[in-house]
């Protein structure tokens, strides 16, 4: 972690990832993980088959505890994902078939094995080296580790710095449960007034100026909040010894609930020796403008390579990202210390371009990271660029720089050479027809090869000479660029 002397606390309040805290006793709780790791559960939603940036926040918060020496669980809902959250909505999901749940399941544990196994890495390589605790306790970590690993909901187990991150699935918590079980072990401990004034409740049920006729709110969703408390109750109580629940900061209603629980669960004259609960929560990932990032805002933004190219994940940062936001970013969504994360302000948009690339290399690798650089440099040139400025690479290198890109298209040569470009951008998909196509150049939006087509050139033509990255012989082989408006391209495989 930066700053080896500093408590976690003020690590995690120093990078904007604390919310709100129930207690003031929780900061003292977790400043000790050395001699007294804790373990701390996050809880992930599978309602997706990816998770996306709007996870990173709270992910990189359980990374910051884990690294300093607790234990960390990243709960993925196989149980709770067939009803959803439905904190933050103003509808209810859509239920999941139990095959596409698990899925998701599936495809959400390798991600986050994969995020821990990665971040981790990466911090024993830049980081200064932690300090280690006693023989003796890292024996006892070791020996709880090979325990919990044995339990059937355990999915995965990543070492992470000085403590671990697992990831459980709730579903075998509910296996063994019938209705009348949870009705008499949960539902008799819970108040429905306390249910009602949850802020995700309200806001589905009572009418406002702005929405005078709410949807309203089904059961399903209505009891979410329960199952959400008898998970941080049965992790509380189990050999987890779970005492801390994290979540975004929509959450803090369902936190409440399971601390609540976790309360009424123990006698008064016992509650005294009962492990405490508490609640952390993190700010939700929005703009200087209270705009959200992340999947529901419009704007999806995933960790699946399939879902969101490394290309489209680097650009996001790099073009998206405002000077407004870039510094609250760089600190949250970054593991690199302060020193690092304050380029010169003579460099135009240099702190989105450490964003961009930090992020892309950690969640995907360097070299997606290489390729992303290699592609932007090719479909997104400066404004100065022509043509004879572009990168010098083979066809061979271009191949592999889009592998998997959906900006890589092939078309055989006479498909190509002779055709009005205007046609072109139509033909390989970057406007709806050819009749648009020719509309957009009129407009002064096409480009061939990062050099605008204008008005006056409606007939132009790809040309022989037109092609660049021919290899060696290869007369009739090479590639071109071509562009419509701002942010459609592609690159055209010439065969």
């Amino acid at each position: 972690m930066a700053g080896l002397l500093r408590r976690l606390s003020e690590e995690l309040s120093s990078r904007g990832l604390i919310q709100h805290t129930t207690s003031r006793a929780l900061i003292p709780h977790l400043n000790s993980p050395l001699t007294t790791p804790r373990t701390i559960y996050l809880g992930i939603d599978p309602s997706a088959p990816s998770l996306h940036l709007g996870n990173l926040l709270p992910l990189f918060t359980l990374f910051h505890l884990a690294h300093a020496g607790h234990r960390c669980i990243a709960l993925v809902g196989g149980a709770t994902g067939s009803i959803g959250d439905p904190s933050g909505r103003s509808t209810e999901r859509s239920a999941l078939a139990q095959s596409e749940l698990n899925r998701n399941v599936d495809g959400i544990t390798h991600q986050l094995s994969d995020f821990f196994a990665k971040t981790s890495s990466w911090a024993a390589h830049n980081l200064p080296p932690l300090p280690q605790s006693s023989d003796i306790h890292n024996q006892q970590q070791w020996d709880d580790v090979q325990t919990l690993l044995k339990r059937k909901e355990t999915l995965a187990a990543i070492k992470v710095g000085n403590g671990s991150v697992f990831v459980v699935n709730n579903r075998p918590f509910y296996e063994e449960m019938n209705i009348l079980d949870f009705l008499t072990d949960v539902g008799r401990l819970v108040r429905i007034g306390d249910m009602l004034a949850r802020d995700s409740v309200k806001r589905r049920i009572q009418p406002t100026p702005t929405n005078p006729d709410p949807p309203g709110l089904s059961f399903t969703e209505f009891s979410y909040q329960l199952l959400q408390a008898y998970d941080f109750s049965l992790l509380h109580s189990s050999p987890w010894n779970c005492t801390v629940q994290l979540g975004g900061s929509d959450q803090l209603g369902n936190i409440m609930a399971g601390i609540e629980l976790i309360r009424r669960k123990h006698s008064p004259e016992k509650e005294a020796e009962a492990s405490p609960a508490y609640g952390l929560t993190v700010p939700l990932l929005t703009t200087s403008s209270g705009a959200k990032f992340g999947k529901s805002a419009g704007n999806a933004v995933w960790l699946d390579p399939e879902m969101t190219s490394d290309l489209d994940l680097y650009q996001y940062f790099l073009r998206n990202v405002t000077d407004a936001d870039v510094s609250s970013l760089l600190s949250k969504l970054t593991l690199l210390p302060p020193e690092a994360r304050s380029p010169s302000p003579a460099t135009p948009r240099a702190a989105q371009t450490i964003l961009a690339s930090h992020l892309t290399s950690l969640l995907r690798g360097e070299q997606a990271l290489d390729r992303a650089i290699q592609a932007s440099s090719i479909l997104y040139p400066s404004s100065t660029s022509t043509s004879s400025s572009l990168p010098t690479l083979t066809r061979t290198q271009i191949e592999h720089t889009f592998k998997n890109l959906p900006h890589l298209k092939r078309l055989p040569r006479q498909e190509v050479i002779g055709k009005e470009v205007w046609k072109l951008i139509a033909d390989v998909g970057l406007v709806s027809s050819r009749a648009e196509g020719r509309r957009t150049l009129i407009n002064g939006g096409v480009y061939l090869n990062s050099v605008g087509v204008g008005k006056a050139e409606v007939g132009r033509c790809v040309e022989e000479g037109d092609l660049l990255g021919k290899e060696e012989g290869g007369a009739g082989a090479g590639f071109v660029t071509v562009q419509s408006g701002k942010s459609s391209h592609a690159v055209i495989l010439v065969d």
